[in-house]
């Protein structure tokens, strides 16, 4: 199967402050955003886009053989919605 460059997404490196600046583009033009995003915690947002930063770091290191313990697979989402009850 070929893979054509068309149908990649642009690379983006995941640190935490290049996650930021792409997030301030997005919710100033983005109409996911352009609605509500003042209404929620900013401090959601910043928690959010850390916890994103730290997975994909720790998945590169784990794909590079650079993180101890059991590999890691690829970050997903996990809904609040499904949270496990105890």
């Amino acid at each position: 199967m070929t893979v054509h460059r068309s149908w990649l997404t642009e690379w983006r490196p995941w640190s935490l402050p290049t996650l930021r600046k792409e997030f301030n583009q997005a919710k100033k033009t983005g109409p996911r955003f352009a609605a509500g995003w003042k209404e929620n915690s900013k401090e959601a947002y910043s928690t959010g886009l850390a916890n994103a930063s730290a997975a994909f770091d720790n998945y590169a290191k784990s794909k590079n053989g650079k993180r101890k313990g059991a590999r890691m697979g690829t970050p997903r989402f996990k809904s609040k919605r499904k949270a496990p009850l105890w």
